[in-house]
């Protein structure tokens, strides 16, 4: 999905833990090639076991983490965009440090090693490193906790998180853009 928010092209485009869903990713990529911003959806494990399935982790930026567990490097999301989604906030919603590492994560061992190299992150996933890899655009990840990167992650947790990220987009759309602007297009990407 495209729409215009602040005056920016952005494309909300739903990042996935499976490897097999990169080719999507850089599908949809291509397709939304006129966006300035892209904001990944999807879900997310939390560092902190006080985050309750369901929160929504907010980037406020992304630290990319090779599968050698090295940091390949850190951006921050800054200006108009990051600010309408990391401020005035709902309950259960926190803005913060992401680390985006090529594994999978689902064992408490390697959440720990990567939770040792981002120190500061509230949460971690497996998409934003290939976004991050698109030249000249902005990244922001919005995700619902799936889990908390000691296991595997219920498909039903995976679901509910999912809904609770792209609820609080379609929110922050609906304050911050026109109608017609991008709210319509949310409201069909939701019921997709």
């Amino acid at each position: 999905m495209v729409g215009t928010l602040a005056g920016r092209m952005i494309a909300v485009i739903k990042t996935d833990a499976d490897p097999g869903a990169d080719a999507e990713l850089q599908r949809a990529v291509k397709e939304f090639d006129s966006a300035e911003f892209i904001i990944g959806v999807g879900a997310c494990y939390a560092f902190n076991p006080s985050y309750q399935l369901g929160d929504v982790l907010v980037s406020n930026k992304i630290t990319n983490i090779s599968n050698q567990l090295e940091n390949l490097g850190t951006r921050s999301i800054k200006g108009h965009i990051a600010d309408i989604f990391c401020t005035n906030m709902r309950d259960g919603v926190r803005c913060g440090e992401f680390a985006s590492c090529y594994k999978p994560v689902s064992n408490r061992e390697l959440r720990d090693q990567i939770r040792s190299v981002v120190p500061e992150a509230i949460g971690g996933e497996r998409a934003g490193g290939n976004l991050l890899g698109l030249g000249g655009k902005q990244v922001i990840l919005i995700k619902g906790v799936a889990g908390y990167g000691n296991a595997a992650a219920d498909y039903q947790d995976q679901c509910k998180a999912i809904s609770a990220a792209l609820s609080y987009i379609k929110t922050k759309l609906e304050e911050h853009g026109k109608r017609n602007d991008c709210g319509y297009l949310m409201v069909s990407y939701i019921a997709t």
